[in-house]
């Protein structure tokens, strides 16, 4: 979080520079897909260029349709893969592992009623309509006039729907438990004024409450035997691996990566991968494919990066690279996962962390 001020000095160095004009639509001056393009703003936000630019880019229309013809096929270096680095980082990562769960069923009843507790008063459904004057123009349809506006509050509903079987399925948790939560939490009056909505929040606060509890007490052992191929990587090649052209950023340095190009999803990502493409200490490293996901209570989490350094010794790390390090200011879901992902390699001995650029990284 930057605040408003910082945010509308910003806002002043980007129109500044001519990439948004005074309504604030994005010009085509901003192409952070350009070969040479380089977002000028002050030197105080430099450090924050990458979080600006994908800011921005949420906004750019054109990016939310992706030109099938503006494909590549991504180029695998069978060299790389034949290295001993290469072998050496994937032998320390590749082990899957389980987890076990322990909580305490009273803590996660006390903790779900006061998450029910807190939510906003839930009213009846709202109907708004709206009348308008129709007029056809040369211009086109106009519907500028309006004649009429108004809200109808509808009436509470007749027949209500099985709560406990919707909220077991969302939760696992017995029926016992359930009712034990909604008659503590003094919100069931709710459930007749909205039952919809009144189910869809209290299904996400227990799943929240239970997810919390889960992860205070969660803990991983690794699986005997059990572990990622190395050949499942050349498979994928020989199928054949097409990326769109925008998210794509290409080595320089091939002989450090396994395919001649990364595909990324942010430009913190691109800087990432930029970064270990040009340090001469980072001797390896790999986007973790797809399919390398570890298991965790709330899906599967697929961590971003694997490298090797080299200075005064050989350093192996796996990296989660955000736009921001700080907890609060991530998803709780994506915290949950981050949580979870330290708990894998910490049970099979890996260097992992989340940083928001290499120079974070020591080595």
């Amino acid at each position: 979080a930057i605040g408003q001020e910082t945010s509308e000095r910003i806002w002043e160095d980007i129109k500044k520079a001519g990439y948004i004009n005074e309504a604030g639509e994005i010009l085509d001056t901003f192409d952070p897909n350009g070969p040479n393009f380089d977002l000028k703003v002050s030197e105080e936000f430099a450090d924050i260029k990458p979080e600006i630019i994908d800011e921005i880019s949420r906004y750019v229309f054109k990016n939310r349709v992706a030109d099938a013809r503006q494909k590549k096929s991504v180029g695998f270096q069978k060299a790389v893969q034949l290295r001993e680095d290469f072998g050496e980082l994937w032998d320390r990562i590749k082990h899957r592992t389980r987890f076990r769960v322990q909580f305490d069923t009273a803590e996660l009843v006390n903790r779900a009623v006061e998450r029910l507790k807190d939510l906003p008063p839930i009213t009846a459904l709202e109907m708004h309509t709206t009348k308008v004057e129709v007029a056809v123009t040369k211009a086109g349809v106009d519907t500028d006039i309006k004649l009429d506006e108004k809200s109808t509050r509808l009436e509470p509903v007749a027949v209500l729907p099985d709560i406990l079987a919707y909220l077991q399925k969302e939760t696992e948790l017995t029926r016992h438990t359930l009712v034990k939560i909604l008659k503590r939490s003094g919100r069931l009056g709710e459930f007749k004024v909205n039952p919809q909505k009144f189910m869809a929040l209290a299904g996400r606060e227990i799943s929240r409450a239970l997810h919390d509890l889960m992860l205070k007490g969660i803990q991983y052992e690794k699986i005997a035997g059990q572990h990622w191929e190395m050949s499942r990587i050349e498979k994928d090649a020989e199928d054949g691996i097409s990326r769109y052209l925008t998210n794509l950023y290409e080595v320089q340095n091939k002989e450090k990566c396994l395919f001649d190009h990364i595909e990324f999803d942010s430009e913190v990502e691109k800087r990432f991968a930029r970064d270990l493409d040009n340090n001469e200490n980072v001797k390896l490293f790999v986007k973790l494919p797809r399919w390398f996901k570890i298991d965790t209570p709330i899906g599967p989490y697929n961590p971003d990066w694997a490298f090797v350094t080299e200075r005064e010794e050989k350093l192996y790390f796996v990296r989660e690279t955000k736009s921001t390090g700080d907890k609060e200011e991530l998803r709780n879901k994506e915290n949950q996962k981050i949580e979870c992902g330290k708990r894998h390699f910490a049970a099979i001995d890996v260097d992992y962390a989340v940083v928001t650029s290499l120079a974070e990284v020591s080595f």
